[in-house]
């Protein structure tokens, strides 16, 4: 992964450590495709247990989440081993919710099939409504959250909760189309997908 920023604290850095700080940092993609950014602090601090001496921290932006983590070992390699656990198990935790059924709208099935449709068959928006609703005040408002990475509905739907705007345009993951998530009224999302 090429977003891996590596820094240091009292503590001059190898490149043994850098490169073994980004690898394991890199790995972290497979339990989460849009990991956007990842910065790992290294510090050495002089304490009396030594045990604690290597200090191991990380921040990780992914689509909808920020990840924090920290350990503390005696030494560096070990410390930024017990990072990566900690961090792959948060992320493994956070895409398992984005997933759960219990997550209204969470699987891109109740999304798909959520989509309003007209009598013909084709998607009806909320936008269409309101747009035929009043055609004498027309106002544009620009919103400017664009999602710049492919990522799965459930994701997307994490940061339009998250962001709390009406809808999002962005690329989908599963079939590399462009599409559209909203919210319903009964708390699901629609999703428009183009052909």
């Amino acid at each position: 992964m090429k977003n891996v920023t590596v820094r240091t604290h009292h503590l001059s850095l190898s490149k043994a450590i850098k490169a073994h700080a980004e690898d394991k940092m890199g790995k972290l993609a497979k339990y989460f495709d849009n990991i956007q950014e990842i910065v790992v602090e290294l510090d050495h601090s002089e304490t009396a247990d030594e045990n604690k001496r290597n200090v191991a921290s990380a921040i990780v932006r992914a689509s909808g989440t920020v990840i924090k983590a920290k350990t503390q070992s005696k030494d560096m390699y070990a410390a930024l081993d017990g990072l990566v656990e900690k961090v792959t198990t948060q992320l493994k935790k956070h895409k398992d919710k984005l997933r759960s059924p219990k997550r209204a709208g969470a699987s891109s099935e109740k999304v798909a099939a959520s989509a309003m449709a007209t009598p013909s068959g084709k998607a009806k928006t909320p936008a269409k409504k309101a747009k035929t609703a009043s055609k004498s005040t027309h106002k544009t408002v620009k919103d400017p959250i664009f999602v710049k990475k492919p990522m799965h509905p459930e994701d997307a739907a994490a940061v339009l909760e998250e962001k709390k705007v009406k809808f999002l345009v962005f690329r989908n993951l599963e079939n590399h189309q462009i599409s559209v998530l909203y919210p319903l009224e009964n708390g699901e999302f629609g999703l428009i997908e183009t052909e």
